[in-house]
């Protein structure tokens, strides 16, 4: 066996995974959690929902509030030339696809990198001391 190496593992001892972790971690550069890519795409995922829950919420909520103060609220469509309705719908469908298919997913569309394609996990990465 080569000097300076360890029977166990293979790699120079004294240098390893587990302390250059530690360090990183006494240091504060490395949260529990914080490195983990399903971790925070669900943490965003849950965020967009929610934002999604408060969007849906609150206009009905005032509907409802109006509704019972009295207020005769019928929503209603405004009197428009059928002729100049499509093509200003089509024109709002096509910009709201192109919004969904990029803003909907929340990632790029170009590189995605899902947790079962990353086959290197942080003990496995050697040098980092």
């Amino acid at each position: 066996m080569a000097e300076g190496m360890s029977s166990q593992s293979g790699q120079p001892s004294g240098t390893g995974v587990a302390t250059a972790t530690g360090l990183a971690r006494d240091f504060g550069l490395l949260r529990t959690g914080g490195a983990d890519v399903g971790t925070v795409r669900e943490r965003l995922r849950r965020r967009r929902v929610a934002c999604l829950a408060l969007v849906i919420t609150l206009p009905v909520l005032a509907w409802l509030v109006a509704r019972d103060l009295g207020h005769d609220i019928t929503p209603g469509a405004p009197h428009l030339d059928p002729v100049l309705i499509a093509p200003i719908l089509f024109f709002v469908l096509l910009a709201g696809v192109l919004i969904v298919s990029v803003v909907g997913p929340g990632r790029s569309p170009h590189v995605t990198y899902r947790p079962e394609q990353i086959g290197v996990r942080l003990h496995d990465v050697r040098g980092i001391d």
